[in-house]
């Protein structure tokens, strides 16, 4: 009978020592709140949203169509008198440029343009003219090549009374000139083209041109 009992304790103690090694043999489990190495993996991850929103915020294209209107100011007045063909200017936008219900370009955005044609007044033969077309558009930091119609602009041609003197003839204390009635006469007078600043130009896009903005 002893000799049952003490091998009945050897049996026991063998189990329990073989429960614990199964144990420790076991995985862990995680708690919950805790992330294993395979969830960076997944959509949800801070770095896929993180990559998304870089997405989101990268530059939208925008094709605008040809014949949209530009309105412009010039930021300093033009003349045929010092004007010269090739000439650049600069002018400012008066209204935002939209497409598709978003601003593309806000108002105030830079533009530059080129004097195409330039003469000055001839007096007696043709009042003065200039030709301008814009050339590009700053955007966001950037500048977009144009290509527009052109604005053309001729001074005016009016009469205006002028007096016209007669020759004098020499005269000696006794030979006078007879008195001459003066009549005045009215002539033709052609100015120079001239743009001031604060006039309102209308160009309109002769070609679609496709720029890029934040979309916002």
């Amino acid at each position: 009978m002893k000799f049952s009992t003490q091998k009945q304790v050897a049996v026991a103690i063998t189990l329990a020592l073989s429960g614990l090694t199964v144990g420790c043999a076991q995985r862990p489990e995680f708690a919950a709140g805790q992330s294993s190495f395979q969830d960076r993996s997944l959509p949800f991850h801070a770095d896929g949203v993180a990559k998304k929103r870089s997405v989101n915020l990268a530059p939208l294209l925008a094709e605008v169509a040809s014949g949209t209107p530009i309105q412009v100011r010039l930021e300093s007045s033009l003349s045929s008198a010092h004007a010269m063909a090739g000439d650049s200017f600069q002018a400012v936008l008066d209204e935002p440029l939209i497409w598709k219900g978003q601003t593309i370009a806000p108002k105030g955005s830079l533009l530059r343009g080129k004097v195409l044609e330039a003469k000055p007044s001839e007096p007696s033969r043709e009042a003065g003219y200039l030709r301008l077309a814009l050339t590009s558009i700053s955007i966001e930091s950037k500048v977009w090549p144009l290509q527009t119609s052109s604005v053309f602009v001729k001074g005016a041609t009016y009469e205006r009374e002028a007096t016209i003197l007669p020759v004098q003839l020499a005269s000696s204390s006794k030979n006078l000139v007879p008195a001459v009635t003066i009549q005045p006469q009215h002539i033709q007078v052609r100015d120079d083209a001239g743009i001031s600043a604060t006039r309102l130009l209308t160009f309109h896009l002769s070609q679609p041109v496709t720029v890029a903005h934040g979309g916002q």
